[in-house]
């Protein structure tokens, strides 16, 4: 009986020792697998470091680059100013920008703009009424005059 039961005391650390390395063996595939996958995540990591560094590269030069164009449209702008016809056109701009302000700002030179706009606009209708009569005359000069033509040629053909 002894060696039976010695035998079963056997039996029963081998079937131990085979559920241990099983286990053993799923906790080393799984330690394998969380490498592996510390691994990867590591790898990810430094790929995103590299794409954030190379992305505050590109907007360091993007800066660098419209600092630079700036600084070249100044340079534009004064060459244009210095340019007579710059020169013409910044005048007038300011001149236009001097009488807005002096409208907006003294009633006196409102009242001289005011009707002096009002002549201008009378004017220009009468201007208008008589060019208007001017066509129409001339339309109708040349209607009966074409009809004249038309008349005479056709007297001539037949």
């Amino acid at each position: 009986m002894t060696a039976r039961l010695a035998a079963t005391g056997i039996k029963k650390t081998i079937v131990g020792i085979g559920v241990a390395s099983k286990a053993t063996a799923r906790g080393i595939k799984t330690m394998t697998k969380a490498s592996l996958s510390f691994a990867k995540t590591g790898s990810i990591w430094v790929a995103q470091k590299v794409k954030i560094l190379a992305v505050a590269t590109a907007q360091r030069v993007a800066t660098a680059s419209t600092k630079a164009w700036a600084v070249a449209q100044r340079v534009l702008n004064v060459a244009l100013k210095a340019n007579p016809i710059g020169l013409v056109i910044t005048a007038i701009g300011l001149l236009v920008a001097a009488v807005i302000y002096s409208y907006k700002h003294f009633k006196g030179f409102r009242k001289v703009v005011d009707s002096v706009w009002s002549g201008v606009k009378k004017t220009f209708s009468s201007s208008v009424k008589y060019c208007k009569k001017l066509f129409t005359s001339l339309s109708k000069n040349f209607g009966d005059t074409w009809g004249d033509i038309k008349d005479e040629f056709n007297s001539a053909t037949n």
